[in-house]
């Protein structure tokens, strides 16, 4: 069952009360004038305040279970900014409403709920309604940073702490340091569309580069580090590589063996990959960063 974490109610409750304070401070809106004129105003201005937590609850909760978009910082920056939009354009709708009615009753009674539909001279306004939308557009859009701000911040510690798990499972197993078992060796032989070939054994790939029409692998020959180019895909290539799962693709221009991962780098944005003996380092591309994650982990266990 989906479940809104408490940090979650918590920046809301935080947001309400700065919210509130701002008000109650700055007197935006004509405030001033509302406190003037009626007794216990800040009163009634933290009872706002409270319809806004409310309000924000209500956004999260329709979100979480009617559009299938819970708060998860493991997901994409697409992800988080998808599902703060749900949010986001309710609550202005919602605030729009509630507020200009709320303080409308409050100065007239309730038979002024209507006031904020109609000017003065009580006809329909169309520019009294834009008002209210633009003031709540104002809160709404302090809102939306505030929680770009806390998700962005929130992602980046879950990345580091993921990061550092990775690592050093990683750190643990040495699998570049290990020998192979024995009669573990099955070489294979990887053709070219030019009748060029390489035979090796999938264990002393380091890692395939897609260049073009062209296939650049680099393996260990004898311990010493070598390449092939090939004319050939990488599709072609993971076809063939599918019996070895320590060799995958992270990227759609390259593949790499799990065994000779050293460090793993980056931040919400992408993993980046270190390995042993070179210096080149691989991206992860988003789109396989899932399988990417699953396999490490498999594969440390």
């Amino acid at each position: 069952m989906k479940q809104i974490p408490k940090v979650i109610i918590k920046d809301y409750l935080i947001f309400s009360i700065g919210l509130f304070l701002m008000i109650v401070t700055l007197e935006p809106f004509n405030t001033r004038d509302f406190i003037k004129t009626t007794p216990h105003a800040y009163l009634w201005f933290g009872l706002e305040a409270i319809s806004f937590f409310l309000i924000f609850m209500l956004c999260e909760v329709v979100t979480t279970w009617r559009f299938h978009l819970p708060c998860d910082y493991s997901m994409p920056r697409e992800y988080q900014i998808r599902r703060l939009l749900h949010i986001f354009i309710p609550c202005i709708v919602l605030n729009a409403l509630f507020d200009g009615e709320f303080f409308s009753i409050v100065s007239n009674g309730w038979s002024g709920w209507r006031t904020i539909w109609f000017d003065e001279q009580g006809q329909f306004s169309l520019y009294c309604i834009m008002c209210d939308l633009m003031e709540a557009l104002f809160v709404g859009s302090f809102l939306l940073a505030y929680m770009l701000f806390v998700t962005h911040l929130r992602m980046q510690k879950y990345v580091i702490s993921e990061l550092q798990e990775i690592n050093s499972a990683l750190e643990t197993e040495q699998n570049y340091l290990k020998p192979q078992a024995e009669g573990a060796s099955s070489k294979i032989t990887i053709s070219s569309y030019r009748n060029d070939t390489l035979i090796v054994d999938p264990q002393d790939i380091l890692y395939i580069e897609s260049m073009g029409n062209y296939l650049n692998v680099e393996y260990f020959d004898d311990s010493e580090l070598r390449q092939k180019r090939l004319r050939s895909t990488l599709k072609d290539i993971e076809d063939m590589l599918a019996p070895y799962p320590y060799i995958f693709r992270i990227h759609r221009a390259f593949m790499v063996n799990i065994n000779y991962i050293t460090q793993i780098s980056g931040n919400a944005a992408g993993y980046k990959v270190e390995l042993f003996s070179t210096d080149k380092i691989l991206p992860v591309s988003k789109s396989n960063v899932s399988i990417f994650k699953e396999k490490i982990k498999k594969h440390s266990i």
